[in-house]
C-alpha cells in the first residue's frame, strides 16, 4: 500500500499481511494484490465529522 500527498511530505510504502491494519492520516492511498491473489478493502472513518471528500490524483487521472 502507499500513502502520500500531492507535495510527498507524506510519502510511504507500506508492505502488510492478514490482519494488520493501516492508518491513512491524510492523502493519497492506494492499494493492490498481485495476481492471483485477493485484496479485501475496508474503509473506516472516524472523528467528529465524516464526510466522504475524495479526489483522484491528477497524475493518473485518465481522459475519457
Amino acid at each position: 500500500m502507499r500513502v502520500y500527498s500531492d507535495d510527498r511530505r507524506l510519502d510511504e510504502t507500506i508492505a502488510f499481511n492478514d490482519r494488520d491494519c493501516v492508518l491513512v492520516p491524510r492523502g493519497y492511498h492506494t492499494v493492490s494484490a498481485p495476481p492471483g491473489h485477493d485484496v479485501y478493502y475496508l474503509n473506516v472513518m472516524a472523528g467528529p465529522t465524516r464526510d466522504w471528500i475524495f479526489v483522484n490524483d491528477p497524475d493518473y487521472v485518465v481522459d475519457t
